[in-house]
């Protein structure tokens, strides 16, 4: 079927994922996921198909492109923009997927014991979490691009008693993909330990 453009995005990536509440550890464990999307132009008209395999690729394709034929009703002209073959890496100390689930833990564990210390500490959370996906894009004119994408959360929150209230105190890193910065956070959290 013709098409005045077509473009396709795909998104693979996995993730990893660390909580405690207080003394216990509440969840640990790894995740994948895959998916995508196709756009298709057809006269004007726009068709758009999401899935989660790669296998029917073609047929998602082929849906798009009915979609968009449906809709078109009148001539439509993009901006050239020339084809465009690219890798795009971040520059990272240490790839959260070269750091083991045993490893991840072992900090969480370190940090919520170092809040945990304080006998003013009514109880603790601490939540890791960190996902490194691969972004492809290509389309009809020939451009083919991947991009790595890496993303670390770390969230430590103690909640702490005094004589007639509670209160609560947050440490939170977002942290673009760089898992080396983490180990670096403990003065952080001693600081946190401290001044309850």
């Amino acid at each position: 079927m013709k098409a005045d453009h077509i473009e396709i995005r795909i998104n693979e990536g996995r993730g990893t994922g660390v909580s405690y509440v207080g003394k216990e550890l509440e969840s640990i464990g790894e995740s994948s996921m895959m998916g995508g999307c196709v756009r298709a132009l057809v006269n004007g008209g726009w068709g758009f198909v999401a899935f989660n395999d790669i296998e029917n690729l073609p047929r998602y394709v082929k849906m798009a492109c009915e979609q968009a034929t449906l809709v078109g009703n009148k001539d439509v002209s993009l901006a050239e923009t020339g084809v465009i073959n690219d890798i795009v890496k971040p520059k990272v100390d240490v790839d959260p997927a070269d750091v083991s689930l045993i490893d991840k833990h072992d900090l969480c564990q370190k940090y919520n014991n170092i809040i945990l210390s304080s006998n003013k500490v009514q109880t603790s959370s601490v939540r890791y979490v960190d996902s490194h996906s691969t972004l492809y894009f290509a389309n009809l004119e020939g451009s083919l691009s991947f991009a790595k994408i890496y993303s670390v959360a770390f969230r430590l929150w103690q909640w702490r008693r005094t004589t007639w209230t509670y209160s609560r105190r947050i440490i939170q890193l977002e942290i673009s993909g760089d898992t080396a910065k983490l180990k670096t956070s403990r003065r952080a959290v001693k600081r946190l330990q401290r001044e309850l």
